[in-house]
């Protein structure tokens, strides 16, 4: 089960935090304690929303995963998410030529072939790779770590803190308004728009919506509480592409859930 965790982990996360230590992450999913701090968002971390945007600048305060591996059938696991972060700023396609367009549109479609591979492969292994003794082995094993899966992922008590996502349309023609590499230096007013959560929290339950483990594998009530969520837009705001990563943080966190979000 640790190296199921493991490859899940390392295949999701790479995806979108920049320098992830496998090798660190690795110790703490064996030992039942994951504790990532201070994490960058990788640039390319949007890519598979198909947009022209990139992450200008991402930042994870905190991923903490706890895994009581040895009484997994009785404790649930624990997962913490704290201030994430993330601008996004439009991809300047005004230079672009027509191989750039093409490059981009076959990383989308190399991605899509890749997932559609891997699916096949997947499905190929488990009908005609094994003898049937074999299978039925595997199958058996399979079924009972479904099962395990199954209690894990019904039991999982998450928690997420101070979450904003923002995106500022930034016109780089040259001529009109400064371009990237100058924006620092001259202050204007882009549009903006985003969401901010100040907490969202999810556990088992049992009957009556009271927290407790539930030892049911047929069914499940879990209670989802959701504290802060606003949603904002503004076609004259302050742009938060000058901070500092300081600044960037400590504006992001006081704008979450504010009636005037700049």
């Amino acid at each position: 089960m640790e190296g199921v965790l493991l490859r899940v982990l390392e295949d999701t996360l790479g995806k979108y935090l920049q320098g992830l230590n496998k090798e660190n992450l690795k110790i703490g999913v064996w030992k039942g304690e994951v504790n990532l701090k201070n994490i960058e968002l990788r640039q390319d971390a949007l890519e598979e929303l198909h947009l022209p945007v990139y992450v200008y600048r991402g930042h994870v305060s905190l991923i903490s995963l706890n895994v009581p591996w040895t009484k997994l059938s009785s404790q649930p696991s624990i997962v913490k998410i704290k201030d994430i972060f993330l601008l996004a700023l439009p991809i300047d396609t005004t230079e672009w030529k027509n191989e750039q367009y093409d490059i981009f549109a076959w990383k989308l479609k190399k991605k899509k072939i890749a997932k559609e591979d891997a699916l096949q492969r997947r499905q190929f292994e488990l009908e005609f790779g094994n003898s049937d003794e074999d299978k039925k082995k595997s199958d058996e094993k399979q079924g009972w770590v479904e099962k395990l899966v199954s209690k894990i992922i019904s039991n999982v008590q998450i928690t997420i803190e101070n979450v904003h996502f923002r995106y500022e349309h930034i016109p780089t023609k040259i001529g009109s308004v400064p371009n990237i590499p100058n924006i620092k230096n001259v202050p204007y007013h882009p549009i903006s728009f985003g969401f901010s959560l100040k907490s969202l929290t999810a556990y088992s339950t049992n009957a009556q919506w009271v927290k407790s483990f539930n030892d049911n594998s047929g069914y499940s009530h879990k209670l989802l509480n959701i504290e802060g969520f606003s949603v904002y837009g503004s076609s004259n705001s302050t742009s938060f592409v000058p901070l500092s990563m300081t600044e960037f943080e400590v504006a992001m966190s006081q704008s979450i859930g504010s009636v005037n979000t700049t």
